[in-house]
């Protein structure tokens, strides 16, 4: 038996948000946390993750997206405690217009991206710092701040 057990959580949680902005009117997206591996000593976690959304409230389009994410994360520190992590993902997006003015029409849309991301969380008591780049079609950098308690 291991002295490092890795602790299985299935279904650790989900989550719901709701956002407004100027291109869609309203869209909800869940993601559920599928599996779950907590890192312990000197295993790493592994993270698996499976999230939907979709637009409501928009007569012109029905666009939904489908994502998959597979990543592995090692924590290191006590009080300042620092977590490098990496992963990748899939996601497929599906996109329909209808109801638009006349003459004008639009193709059902749908395709796959791949990605690639790697990022670190720096932890200070309760402040927070992550930086992140995610490598698809178009990378895309991320320096987020906050709190965490």
């Amino acid at each position: 038996m291991s002295n490092y057990p890795a602790t299985k959580n299935f279904l650790t949680g989900w989550e719901k948000r709701k956002r407004l902005d100027g291109w869609w009117k309203e869209q909800e997206a869940i993601a559920w946390k599928i599996v779950k591996w907590r890192d312990t000593g000197l295993v790493p976690g592994l993270h698996i993750r499976g999230s939907y959304s979709q637009t409501f409230d928009v007569d012109q389009l029905d666009l939904r997206t489908y994502a998959l994410d597979l990543s592995v994360s090692k924590g290191f520190g006590v009080g300042i405690k620092i977590t490098p992590y990496a992963g990748v993902g899939v996601a497929w997006v599906s996109s329909k217009a209808s109801h638009l003015a006349s003459g004008l029409s639009l193709d059902k849309e749908e395709f796959s991206q791949a990605h690639g991301f790697l990022g670190a969380r720096l932890a200070l008591g309760i402040l927070a710092i992550t930086a992140e780049v995610d490598y698809g079609a178009v990378p895309s950098y991320s320096l987020q701040f906050g709190f965490a308690f």
